[in-house]
Order: C-alpha cells, then sequence, then structure tokens
C-alpha cells in the first residue's frame, strides 16, 4: 500500500483557508528555532498544515496552543491530524493540541504567557496582537504574510516593541530534471507563496 508522504498529503488534503506551503513550513521551522522542546501559540489554525507538523515534530511534554475564531477551522485541524496519522501509520500519542476558540481582540496572552516560547502568526493582521498582549519574557516570533505590506506593518510594530534580529525571507522552490543527457530546471516552479518574517524578544 502507498502511504502520502507529509508533502503529497497536504497539496491533497481537504482545506478550507489557503494552506501554508511545505517549503514555507521548513522555513518557519528554522526561523523560529523550532525543535522538539519548543511550547507554541500558533495564531491562525486555517486549514491545519503547519498544526499537524507541529503536532508530528514536538515532544509529548510540550504544549501547542493554535488559535481560531472559526471552530469549523479547528474542527477541520483536528480531522486531519487524525487522518494523516492514521493513513501514514505513525503511532503518534501527542494529539494534545490546546484549541483556543475566539479572535484576538478577546483574547489574553498573559493566560498562557508562562507556557510558551515561540509565537506563529497566519492571520491578515498580526499586529493586532499587540493592542491587549505585551510580550514580557524570552520569546521568539514568526508571522507568515502574503504580501509586502503586511510585512511592512508587523515589522514596524516589532521594531516599536523592542523585537530584535528582525529577519524577512521567502522561500522559491525549483525542481530539476536529470534524465540521461538532459540536465535542466523544470518548466514549472513553486514561486511566492508567502514572506516569513522572524524576530526574537528577550526581556531585561
Amino acid at each position: 500500500m502507498y502511504i502520502p508522504s507529509f508533502e503529497e498529503f497536504i497539496l491533497l488534503m481537504k482545506r478550507g483557508p489557503q494552506i501554508i506551503y511545505p517549503k514555507d513550513i521548513g522555513s518557519i521551522l528554522i526561523a523560529g528555532n523550532i525543535n522538539k522542546n519548543s511550547n507554541i501559540l500558533e495564531i491562525g489554525t486555517g486549514s491545519g498544515a503547519l498544526t499537524l507538523y507541529l503536532n508530528l515534530i514536538l515532544d509529548k511534554e510540550s504544549q501547542l496552543f493554535t488559535l481560531d475564531e472559526s471552530k469549523r477551522n479547528q474542527r477541520r485541524a483536528q480531522k486531519t491530524i487524525e487522518r494523516f496519522l492514521t493513513s501514514s501509520k505513525i503511532n503518534n500519542n501527542f494529539l494534545n493540541v490546546n484549541y483556543i476558540n475566539t479572535n484576538l481582540s478577546n483574547f489574553s496572552f498573559k493566560d498562557i504567557a508562562d507556557e510558551v516560547d515561540t509565537i506563529i502568526t497566519d492571520i491578515p493582521e498580526p499586529w493586532e496582537f499587540f493592542m491587549k498582549n505585551k510580550i514580557e519574557k524570552n520569546l521568539n516570533w514568526v508571522s507568515y504574510l502574503p504580501s509586502i505590506t503586511q510585512v511592512e506593518k508587523i515589522v514596524i510594530k516589532l521594531n516599536e516593541h523592542n523585537f530584535i534580529n528582525i529577519k524577512i525571507m521567502e522561500t522559491l522552490n525549483r525542481e530539476w530534471i536529470v534524465d540521461k543527457k538532459i540536465v535542466r530546471p523544470k518548466n514549472e516552479m513553486v514561486g511566492h507563496t508567502g514572506f516569513v518574517v522572524s524576530a526574537r524578544f528577550l526581556s531585561n
């Protein structure tokens, strides 16, 4: 029986909101310095592609919170995780995702701040986080955004709140053909899908 890879599963899975592509998930993991011991708040569950991969790499003792104002999105994400683990024959009993069903205007970060060392946002206006919430501990920040105007706004806000090491990147994915005497790039490539903005906050 053919077992789909994570990339194949994500690109073909049922979805609602636009997914984060596998190439960008890789960039997010590196930019956020994410490892098995990370404790993460994901703002914007969406279709659950990133939620799924975080679930796969985090240790059972880690914390994964995912916030979305849509219960439908969160139910979809939960089913996506269960479907992938079943189809891939992966024995992963983590599945302890903490779903927070609210929007940023009603969300209080201080309630979980002690349990989080990384924030990842996949929403159109991540700067709204700072309207009500404040960072007071060492923390990694990553925002995934489709447009450079959104990038500009979050960078301004991160600077205002004394974040350091602010970096902006995008990942372009081009496959190559190597077949006997043919060595060339494929005609199609996965170009711009989003910007990854990363930063760090260090408490005094």
